[in-house]
């Protein structure tokens, strides 16, 4: 019987974890072969607004729930956090090496995470 509890107990677990995934608003993901280079945190109770950095003007929002990957062509990548009363904006500087960038935003919070990606030096 207990092996029976602690089995539903696990499986209650994986099945609430499994409805609440991320998800990617851009629908890229990283290519194979590259390395964290620096991750920052930062807070907003908004939606996070991106500048990518690029000629390219496909717009990148991100709200809780979501991430967001994108491939960078120059730094630092910009942000603006688009709350219920202020904006405020921050840029993160990403090492040199840096080709993409990832947003990360739990469902619930207002912390998100921006990390750079790129190829290790050799």
């Amino acid at each position: 019987m207990r092996k029976g509890l602690a089995l539903c107990a696990f499986v209650a677990t994986l099945a609430g974890c499994a409805g609440t995934p991320t998800h990617d608003s851009t629908g890229a993901q990283l290519p194979t072969g590259v390395t964290l280079l620096k991750s920052e945190k930062d807070s907003c109770t908004g939606v996070v607004h991106v500048d990518r950095g690029t000629s390219d003007s496909n717009e990148i929002v991100v709200r809780a729930g979501q991430n967001a990957s994108f491939k960078v062509d120059e730094e630092p990548v910009g942000w603006t956090c688009i709350g219920e009363t202020k904006a405020q904006s921050d840029r993160l500087s990403c090492p040199t090496r840096t080709s993409y960038v990832r947003i990360t935003r739990p469902a619930a919070g207002d912390d998100f995470l921006v990390e750079c990606y790129g190829r290790a030096a050799s």
